[in-house]
C-alpha cells in the first residue's frame, strides 16, 4: 500500500469533517449542497452508486470474485 488514501477515503473524510463541524457557514453550505443533490435524480443515482461499490476499481471480494 501507498499510505496514500484513495478516493473513497478522501470523500468519508471529508464528509465526516463537514458533518461534524459546527460552524453555521458550513451548515448552511452542506444542507444546500445536500438539497441539490436530493433535488437532481443523475447525481443521486451517481452517490448511490459510489456508495454501493458499483462505480470505480471494484476490488474482486466485493464483486463476488475469488482472489
Amino acid at each position: 500500500m501507498s499510505g496514500h488514501p484513495g478516493a473513497m477515503g478522501v470523500a468519508t473524510d471529508g464528509l465526516n469533517r463537514l458533518f461534524s463541524n459546527r460552524s453555521d457557514v458550513l451548515r448552511f453550505a452542506r444542507d444546500v449542497g445536500l438539497g441539490l443533490v436530493d433535488r437532481l435524480p443523475a447525481l443521486k443515482r451517481v452517490f448511490i452508486r459510489e456508495a454501493a461499490g458499483l462505480l470505480g476499481d471494484v476490488p474482486k471480494l466485493l464483486r463476488g470474485e475469488s482472489l
